[in-house]
This record gives structure tokens, sequence and C-alpha cells, in this order.
């Protein structure tokens, strides 16, 4: 068997070991972008939407924070952290506001009538 540049050793061909090398690469570029911070946004990972009026930058329009949402979160209208502390304590509190109370998830118990026998 010839092994070429392009093979691995013990490899059964050419074709093989470039699918091989491709898959290896596609994970790479998935991992560097996840450590690069190539995530959605914090707004979208916690269910926040941005309530203040569109911005337009000429070809396209972004959203943008209200006044409410700014002084909540230490944010700028752009959704840029100002404040890190204050911006993860307010984090940490709508999280927990979105934590059901009971072990039914907020739903009541159900109502059966009293019957008497």
């Amino acid at each position: 068997q010839v092994v070429s540049y392009l093979c691995c050793a013990g490899c059964p061909g050419r074709r093989t070991c470039l699918i091989r090398r491709m898959r290896g690469l596609l994970l790479s570029c998935a991992l560097i972008s996840f450590a690069h911070g190539l995530l959605p946004p914090w707004w979208i990972l916690n269910g926040v939407k941005p309530q203040g009026p569109p911005e337009d930058m000429g070809s396209y329009t972004i959203v943008t924070f209200s006044e409410e949402q700014q002084e909540r979160f230490a944010i700028d209208a752009h959704g840029e952290v100002k404040d890190k502390e204050k911006f993860q304590k307010a984090l940490t509190a709508l999280k927990e506001s979105k934590t059901p109370k009971s072990p039914r998830y907020g739903l009541k118990e159900p109502e059966y009538p009293h019957f008497q026998i």
C-alpha cells in the first residue's frame, strides 16, 4: 500500500483520510468559535426582549434597550454591560423569578368537591 503525504498510516485511502481531516477541522472551528464568544447575545440566552426603539443604521435596523432596562441591567442602549456586578445580580434575580416555586410549576392543586356519605 502506498501512503501519500495526505494519508495517515493505516488509512485505506486518500478520500477517507480527507474526510477524517475535514471532520477534525470542522470540530476545531466550532470549538474556536465558542471560545471566542460567538454565542447568541446575553439577552437572547436569558429571554430578555429589548424594548427600546429600533435604531436605523442605514442599510439595516438594530434593536435597543429601554431606559428602564438599561438601569435594571446596567447596560447601554445596545446591550453592552457597563457594571458587571449589577448586571450579574439583575440576571440572577431574573432567573430566580422564572424558576418555579412549587413542585407543580406554579399550578394550583386541583380542587375536588368534598362529598359526605
